[in-house]
């Protein structure tokens, strides 16, 4: 969790500063043309007191994929929380890609999940066993990783220290494609860390010699969740 999403919160709500409006993104539909199936739906709902799920159906009304994807319960009474279902084409991928995202705001951060779709040996699956959890300093990039380490998933997150309102170290973690399983593995294969300390993500990976661009900020429709 953010170091700040318990301190912030309860501040705010007990002198009374209304927290900013969150935009309306609970129903997500995308229609992807896979070559072994036809034309696919996918449908992304969120529903009071509900976990959110992404629904995938094939030409002929068939259930694909039916997964679960957030949180449970919204962290604010009013439950807004978010869905954004995207297809891309990335090479060393299974094409197209499929990236659902679900934002669930708790007062001064976010709380995002984010899964992997594609298909493999003519079904459509989920390419990681647990969706990548991430809060709203962390980050996520989905492509070629550079230095040798391939395509796949690189994540970066700030590690906490005794003081949870000050610049941080960040620690990066990369998921490479595992073509001959075919999957993205549920531990990283390496690690690295900074040496000094740094307000924001994309400063701390920088410093690492890392050019990724966050994807999450990809997500227009979620774009009131940051």
């Amino acid at each position: 969790m953010s170091r700040l999403s318990w301190i912030i919160p309860a501040c705010l709500f007990a002198i009374g500063i209304p927290r900013a409006q969150v935009p309306s993104a609970t129903q997500e539909s995308l229609r992807v043309h896979l070559s072994d199936i036809g034309d696919v739906e996918c449908v992304g709902s969120v529903r009071v007191r509900q976990r959110p799920r992404i629904r995938c159906s094939g030409p002929d009304g068939r259930m694909l994929i039916d997964l679960p994807l957030g949180e449970t319960v919204g962290y604010l009474k009013h439950d807004p929380r978010g869905i954004e279902i995207q297809a891309r084409s990335l090479k060393g991928l299974p094409d197209p890609l499929l990236i659902a995202v679900v934002a669930s705001p708790h007062g001064s951060t976010t709380n995002w999940q984010l899964a992997v779709l594609g298909l493999l040996e003519g079904k459509l699956k989920v390419l990681r066993k647990d969706p990548f959890e991430l809060w709203s300093s962390d980050g996520i990039f989905i492509g070629d990783l550079g230095s040798g380490r391939g395509v796949g998933v690189a994540t970066w997150e700030f590690l906490w220290d005794d003081c949870h309102l000050c610049p941080s170290r960040y620690g990066v973690h990369f998921f490479p494609w595992q073509a001959t399983l075919k999957l993205l593995p549920s531990r990283p294969s390496t690690d690295l860390r900074t040496t000094g300390k740094f307000d924001d993500g994309i400063s701390a990976i920088r410093s690492l010699g890392l050019p990724y661009s966050n994807t999450l900020y990809e997500f227009k429709r979620l774009e009131g969740f940051w």
